[in-house]
């Protein structure tokens, strides 16, 4: 049935201000002519033009796809229905949506999904008016019947304490504040998007799920900095800088080699000119590292082996200290001279031999006979590098400067017999004491010791050492026993590398950076005896990479460069100015030194022992190429300086300078004239040496 209604007009509403003109839809149809025009009807006191068209047989099933939206969707689908369909909350503007403007609908489903929307489509006619008006009428019971079943769910004991989803209560789950429904209901009208990391896990990297990333560490900026000049100045010296001709690389790092002699002789004030022609007679006493000591000289063609029976040699490293040598050595006195200028400017200044030479006389430098000796010994007694003079000399030194000893050392006292006073206050003190002691001889340190635990053990010890009759007299040294981190179930030690140098009356003492970790001497648990006796462990105990033990440290966060490193070089340099004084000084030697550092579990280092020890067992690639960096650099720090190469290279020669490293290894933690300023004096005025403490 067709209602037809009078023409308005003239009295459209202001909603039918933006319906479309009917000659845009007449364009799309060619059946209508243009000239034929559609009068407007009056419903419900709106104007509008009929543009759709339903189809009987489509009734049904739109509606049928209504219902199942509205029972499959989620809370959050039928919240944002809600809001759609109130006019009063959202107002959805779209022009062509003229049904949108009826006075009488009161709510309206998902745009998309409009019955306007779905039969757009279909072409315009004037029968469809009816049909308009049911659907219209369809809809607005469909979701006033929604709003219903939604407001008795709200309000159902079901509906207040489980959430819903898909219309499905589940039971169990605890009851929600309100501060988290109203977070999940605002987590829900959010869009999905920014609702992903909810809904989702992180898609993980390939790397992420194999190689865990490490932990990084922070550093601060001034050691930083320092790290980034360090690199420069390393780079600097492993590359060489290249001018705007090309250079042959040969003759350029021949320049490189010379002038970083020159800069090391200006260091100590010193200025030996370069020959033409000189050749140095060198000889080696020492099985054990003969080969490597020989390689390391062998680019260096200006030195020559001397004969056995031959005396006169300008170089002598042996393994234990040559007294007839040292004594046709002169001893000197300590030199207070400090750098003059930087040295950047000295090498700019001086290319060439006679520029160096002219930059010595200005500078008052000391010119040397080229007829010197050198030696891999200072000249002191045996006793010097033991731990009992090491224990000695750092209590004293930290008692004239108010320090602790306990910051660099374990705690140990030296027991020179049984009625001493210091160990029965020992007893007393550490009586109930938890920690572990170890008890060695002095005389034969580093080959046998004894663990306790408890100073009751220590007593029965040196008691029954004492009541031995064909006992020597002999000391005894307590320390109390460090447990160090562990690697792998193993106990490690670190062993870094120390060198002093006496070159013209200036003592500089500069460490290795490189180091290894061994295997700890002192390996038990649980006790099984009062007291243990033990056995050094031979060095041929396999050793572990720096770089390992450094990753290992990273894994820990533990930043090695920063934390620890910075105080194995604070605990060296006060060892060093502890037995500055007691150093005798000549020209010209150097001493190469064990120290052995422990770190604990706190990742603090402990300063164990000092030693000149330099065997090594060569049975791995890594300990050969840190054995030959590390006497390299050796002898660039005391011979190359003593005994500059000649000026001139053979043309068979040039090409040795392949073998010569650019990098040195090696950094200044001590400076007589800097850091051996008042040492002295300081010994002297406050607590004079007494002949019968010390062993000298």
């Amino acid at each position: 049935m067709n209602l037809k209604m009078p023409s308005i007009h003239k009295l459209h509403t202001d909603s039918n201000q933006n319906i479309p003109q009917p000659h845009n839809d007449n364009l799309k149809r060619q059946d209508i002519s243009p000239s034929e025009k559609f009068p407007s009807y009056l419903f419900t006191n709106h104007s509008f033009q009929p543009t759709l068209k339903i189809q009987a047989t489509q009734k049904a099933s739109i509606f049928c796809q209504r219902k199942e939206t509205f029972l499959n969707s989620s809370y959050r689908d039928i919240s944002q229905c809600d809001i759609y369909g109130s006019l009063q909350k959202y107002k959805i503007e779209k022009q062509d949506d003229n049904l949108a403007r009826f006075r009488g609908r009161k709510k309206s489903i998902k745009q998309h999904q409009s019955p306007y929307n779905l039969n757009q489509q279909s072409p315009t006619s004037i029968k469809n008016i009816e049909s308009q008006k049911k659907i219209l009428e369809n809809v607005i019971d469909d979701v006033k019947l929604n709003n219903t079943k939604l407001k008795k769910l709200e309000k159902s004991p079901l509906g207040k304490n489980a959430p819903v989803h898909n219309f499905y209560y589940q039971k169990g789950v605890k009851q929600l504040q309100p501060f988290q429904i109203e977070k999940s209901v605002k987590d829900l009208m959010r869009p999905f998007h920014q609702q992903r990391e909810n809904l989702l896990s992180p898609i993980q990297t390939e790397r992420s799920l194999i190689y865990p990333q490490r932990p990084q560490i922070k550093r601060p900026k001034e050691f930083l900095d320092k790290l980034k000049n360090r690199l420069l100045k390393r780079k600097q010296t492993m590359y060489l800088p290249q001018s705007q001709i090309q250079e042959d690389p040969i003759q350029r790092k021949l320049k490189h080699f010379q002038k970083s002699i020159f800069e090391n002789q200006c260091i100590h004030t010193i200025y030996i000119r370069p020959s033409a022609i000189r050749i140095q007679k060198y000889k080696i006493q020492d099985p054990k590292n003969e080969n490597i000591l020989k390689r390391c000289l062998s680019f260096r063609w200006w030195w020559q082996e001397a004969d056995e029976t031959d005396e006169d040699v300008q170089f002598l490293w042996t393994s234990q200290a040559s007294s007839s040598f040292l004594n046709k050595q002169r001893s000197r006195h300590i030199s207070d001279k400090i750098e003059f200028q930087p040295f950047e400017q000295i090498l700019k200044l001086c290319d060439n031999v006679e520029d160096q030479m002219k930059f010595a006389i200005e500078q008052k430098l000391c010119l040397l006979s080229p007829f010197i000796k050198i030696h891999n010994h200072v000249d002191l007694m045996n006793p010097f590098w033991t731990k009992k003079n090491l224990i000695y000399r750092l209590k004293k030194y930290c008692t004239l400067t108010n320090q602790n000893f306990c910051d660099f050392c374990p705690f140990s006292i030296i027991v020179n017999n049984l009625g001493e006073e210091q160990l029965y206050e020992f007893i007393r003190n550490y009586k109930t004491s938890t920690d572990i002691w170890i008890v060695l001889k002095c005389e034969n340190e580093g080959q046998k010791f004894q663990v306790c635990e408890n100073t009751k053990s220590i007593f029965n010890f040196i008691h029954q050492e004492y009541s031995t009759p064909s006992r020597n007299q002999q000391s005894f040294i307590i320390q109390q026993y460090i447990r160090s981190f562990v690697y792998q179930q193993i106990k490690l030690d670190l062993c870094y590398y120390l060198m002093i140098t006496q070159i013209n009356g200036i003592v500089r003492a500069y460490l290795f950076e490189q180091f290894y970790g061994e295997k700890s001497q002192i390996n038990f648990s649980p006790f099984e005896h009062e007291f243990k006796s033990q056995q050094n462990l031979d060095n041929d105990t396999e050793k572990i990479q720096m770089k390992t033990i450094i990753e290992y440290f990273d894994d820990c966060r533990v930043d090695y460069d920063y934390k620890i490193l910075p105080q194995i070089k604070i605990i060296i340099c006060e060892y060093i100015r502890s037995v500055f004084t007691q150093m005798p000084v000549k020209d010209h030697n150097f001493e190469l030194l064990q120290v052995k550092i422990v770190i604990d579990n706190q990742y603090k280092p402990w300063l164990i022992d000092v030693k000149p020890k330099t065997e090594f067992n060569q049975s791995s690639d890594y300990i050969k190429e840190f054995v030959q960096q590390l006497f390299d650099n050796t002898i660039q720090l005391s011979v190359d300086i003593l005994f500059p190469s000649p000026s001139i290279w053979p043309k068979e020669k040039k090409r040795l300078i392949d073998v010569y490293p650019e990098q040195n290894d090696f950094v200044v933690i001590f400076d007589s004239r800097m850091d051996g300023q008042g040492l002295k004096s300081l010994f002297e005025e406050k607590q004079p040496e007494s002949n019968n403490d010390d062993e000298f």
